[in-house]
């Protein structure tokens, strides 16, 4: 309906549906949330009919533009109920059944907030500020969530260089600092360099060039595993192995504030561009984050349950993490022997296809191109990824030891601004130094391999080496084969389902993000599959929580809440309580107090016996007073005065008989 505000006239006018319940595109069911745009179309959320329709001005059928019958593919929706459009006027849609907020933009739909990760429960509603951040209604949560929207200028304070498919790394490192126990690394864009140092419990800062620490922390720490520095300059250390918690630091203070409590050490520690804190315990078996613009104490589990195991959902012993700038975040799995990536909300990790065999994981990084670099622990050497594979950079004769071009038991690695390559080389007690050569990523390999289109240059490059040996080219698990006659020097064998050049092509229906909510997609031809949902969930994509609260009658007015595998009953009326509302707390509380006044005079009872035990004891032993005794001691004398009397009635002494007469009368 609508009424013209310029007009004292009281008549509505019908703008949208017929009246009566309907999918047609001049019928709604259940309307909940519109909006208008400067155009005067008319936006509505069909909340039965899981769609949104748009109501161009003046007409009485609507295109639906998200949802179940879209024009365009969108994306699956239920109930629903609210609707916004920014400048652009791409839509934000509160999904109500889903848990979820749902934007659009230039790529399409996608989830912004809630969903898998449950942070919504039955959202009602939302809005933007003026700086593009998101309130919403969490009904169910009975709370307002704020969700800062993150500035795509910000850039992160840690170095991710950009390199070429060939580059290399020195393989002779020069020491950096020799320093005992030494565990973390940090080195910002400034080429600072900060490392915590376990034997005196201290955090060394070099500033860029320097050959000594410029300064030095120290605080209350307790054996610190590692850190992480912002872009204002604050340092967050790793104290949890006895204080329990992450502390905050600022460059020239050693007083320091607790930020977040963890419950064990945190060998990987990292902050995201949202300004949230992600720690590792290794002990916990799980990897947990905390926003710190909160000032709870509550942190969250991101990874892990706290069970040590191989599945995709659990870890063993997780040491270093990263966090790229899409939220997901990879886990160096030390236990297992494998690096983990959970996306963004997801509980079940997705195991990174590694071709080497790996032995103790420990820390990772991210370089400009989103490629792997990682610490091989018990390998002694240092793995890197590329578009050709994954390869051994450095430490590669799998050999311990403390040579220049030796490790024994690397930890933290970072980059600096240069593409050098920094390693905390534990039990050599030194950090090594391993200089970026640019020139591997100059105008040769390259160069030569993407843009020729003849085979001269190639043939002068493959004299020496295989194509498939120098380059591992294939993607995917294909098959390289040597061959002469193309362009490349070599051709890939494509497993089913890919195809390229290098297999880099992904044709599978069944990918990892095709089912949500770790359903099992099972691929039944070749444009058609099949969802085998875990319990709770259903739909074509496993995205629809099962409603649990089918049949389910909660008492007193309470209402029935879905949760995941399981249902609860709110009690709207404080007096009821129970698992359907049917327990009276006014009954429970008169007979929680007769309890209590029983229980009072009883108690009230035996400490009036044992004082008065003690008090008798007092006057008996330090007063020589027992009255236990006084009565009957009287009583005795009395007992005795009687026989006198009677001693007096019965003497037969003749002289004194008329005495005793005389004193009988008397008394």
């Amino acid at each position: 309906m609508a009424r013209s505000l310029t007009t004292s006239l009281n008549t509505l006018t019908t703008v949208a549906g017929a009246g009566c319940s309907g999918n047609t595109a001049s019928t709604l069911n259940s309307p909940r949330g519109i909006f208008v745009d400067i155009d005067l179309n008319l936006y509505v959320a069909d909340c039965n009919n899981n769609r949104i329709q748009r109501f161009q001005s003046a007409s009485s059928n609507a295109i639906t533009v998200a949802g179940t019958g879209s024009i365009n593919v969108t994306i699956d929706l239920n109930n629903p109920v609210a609707i916004v459009l920014d400048a652009d006027n791409y839509l934000f849609i509160v999904d109500y059944g889903n848990n979820r907020i749902v934007g659009s933009g230039s790529n399409g739909f996608r989830c912004i907030s809630g969903s898998i990760s449950n942070m919504l429960t039955s959202p009602t509603s939302m809005a933007f500020d003026s700086r593009g951040n998101i309130y919403v209604v969490d009904q169910g949560n009975n709370r307002i969530q704020k969700f800062v929207r993150l500035n795509n200028n910000q850039t992160p304070t840690y170095n991710q260089p950009r390199f070429c498919a060939n580059a290399t790394w020195d393989s002779n490192g020069t020491t950096f600092v020799v320093e005992s126990t030494p565990n973390g690394l940090f080195i910002d864009t400034n080429n600072t360099v900060y490392i915590p140092n376990r034997s005196n419990n201290r955090i060394y800062i070099w500033f860029n060039n320097d050959t000594s620490p410029t300064i030095t922390l120290y605080g209350n720490l307790s054996l610190p595993k590692s850190l992480f520095v912002t872009m204002n300059g604050d340092i967050y250390v790793d104290n949890g192995k006895i204080n329990g918690r992450v502390d905050l630091f600022t460059l020239n203070s050693n007083t320091s504030i607790s930020v977040m409590s963890v419950p064990g050490n945190c060998y990987g520690l990292f902050i995201d561009i949202s300004n949230t804190i992600y720690c590792s315990v290794d002990s916990a078996n799980q990897v947990f984050k905390k926003w710190l613009g909160d000032n709870s104490s509550v942190i969250t589990t991101v990874a892990g349950n706290g069970s040590n195991g191989s599945a995709s959902n659990l870890l063993r012993s997780p040491f270093g993490i990263f966090v790229d700038t899409n939220f997901n975040l990879y886990v160096a799995d030390y236990g297992n022997n494998r690096i983990q990536l959970f996306q963004l909300g997801q509980q079940n990790g997705i195991t990174i296809n590694i071709t080497i065999a790996l032995n103790g994981p420990i820390d990772i990084i991210l370089d400009g191109d989103q490629y792997l670099f990682f610490s091989d622990h018990n390998n002694h050497r240092i793995i890197g990824s590329g578009p050709y594979g994954f390869r051994c950079i450095i430490g590669c004769s799998n050999s311990s030891g403390a040579a220049t071009d030796q490790l024994n038991k690397p930890r933290s690695i970072a980059f600096d601004s240069f593409g050098n390559l920094f390693v905390v080389d534990s039990n050599n007690n030194r950090t090594q130094k391993f200089r970026f050569l640019t020139a591997s990523c100059g105008d040769e390999i390259t160069t030569q391999l993407l843009n020729t289109t003849t085979s001269s240059l190639m043939n002068n490059i493959i004299s020496s080496a295989s194509s498939c040996n120098l380059l591992n080219p294939c993607e995917n698990q294909g098959t390289c084969l040597d061959n002469t006659t193309s362009v490349y020097g070599y051709s890939c064998l494509c497993k089913s389902g890919f195809n390229g050049a290098n297999c880099q092509n992904n044709q599978q229906i069944c990918k990892s993000s095709t089912c949500w909510n770790n359903g099992t997609c099972n691929q039944t031809s070749n444009t058609t599959f099949v969802s085998l949902c875990q319990s709770d969930w259903s739909g074509e994509y496993c995205q629809n929580m099962i409603d649990h609260c089918q049949n389910i009658t909660c008492e007193n007015n309470g209402i029935c809440l879905s949760v995941f595998k399981n249902y609860t009953c709110q009690c709207l009326d404080t007096s009821y309580s129970g698992r359907y509302c049917e327990i009276d707390n006014t009954n429970t509380a008169v007979l929680k107090m007769i309890s209590k006044s029983v229980a009072y005079v009883v108690i009230v009872f035996f400490i009036s016996a044992a004082l008065y035990i003690v008090i008798m004891d007092i006057l008996k032993y330090y007063f020589g007073i027992d009255l236990a005794k006084v009565k009957p001691s009287e009583t005795q004398k009395k007992k005795k005065h009687r026989p006198v009397i009677h001693q007096f009635i019965y003497i037969v002494d003749k002289s004194h008989l008329a005495e005793l007469q005389r004193t009988t009368k008397k008394t």
